[in-house]
């Protein structure tokens, strides 16, 4: 019974292992996609300060409506797509990592606090470029303290999303990196995306915001997820051995 229990685990888990190289190219794929439209589509325009720092993004909205709704959902998915990637893990790291396994699929489920922040851009943040672009300049004034809340409000989720991612990546690269087998150098990487994403929710917990460190991580996210499509199409059977075990 032993022999087939661990036969049986040794499968399911190699169907995980599979399972998360595809996502993850998935979600790597979307993440280009998401750089593309928002650089070379929605793009920033000198004009787009105009009104300060913290309504660049309604003015993008305004000057390029549909594009920004394209960006927008394809961050909305990003999140949701991060959020497989660590269920994936999880679920691969359960039987000799169980409580590790727990936090980070627990950690995954919150990030429907991203996934929320990125619909409220994508349907707040679009609504109210349109009523900015047809409001009369009395009007506009109204318009814009209504996109501070908004902003605000969305600033919250994402912070808690990267609270939560971060916490996830670092636990998700402890529990690969005690595999026997799976890249250290991948493992590491992935380590490097949760500390950049706890950085990104400290420096939104102290009031501020750098877009260069959005960038940063972002590029290092996606770059983590076509590492872990292409290093884990093949998983070596010490891999699915030891995360059976």
């Amino acid at each position: 019974m032993n022999a087939m229990s661990l036969s049986s685990n040794d499968d399911q888990t190699e169907r995980w292992w599979r399972f998360l190289s595809r996502w993850a190219l998935v979600a790597g794929l979307a993440g280009v996609g998401l750089l593309v439209v928002y650089i070379g589509g929605v793009g920033i325009a000198p004009s787009d300060a105009a009104l300060g720092p913290e309504f660049t993004e309604l003015m993008q909205a305004v000057r390029s409506p549909a594009l920004y709704r394209v960006a927008t959902l394809l961050d909305a998915l990003g999140w949701a797509l991060m959020a497989g990637v660590l269920l994936s893990v999880a679920m691969i790291v359960r039987h000799y990592a169980p409580i590790r396994a727990v936090l980070i699929a627990a950690c995954a489920i919150g990030l429907i606090s991203g996934v929320l922040g990125g619909f409220m851009r994508l349907v707040g943040l679009s609504q109210l470029a349109g009523m900015y672009a047809a409001a009369t300049p009395a009007q506009q004034s109204g318009v814009l303290a209504a996109t501070l809340t908004l902003e605000n409000v969305i600033a919250a989720n994402f912070a808690a999303g990267d609270l939560l991612a971060g916490v996830a990546f670092v636990l998700a690269a402890w529990s690969l990196a005690a595999i026997a087998g799976f890249p250290r150098w991948l493992a590491l990487w992935l380590g490097l995306v949760g500390i950049l994403s706890l950085v990104l929710f400290v420096v939104a917990a102290t009031g501020g915001f750098s877009f260069p460190l959005v960038f940063l991580t972002v590029l290092v996210m996606f770059g983590a997820y076509f590492a872990i499509a292409f290093r884990l199409r093949r998983p070596l059977p010490a891999m699915t051995a030891a995360a059976s075990a």
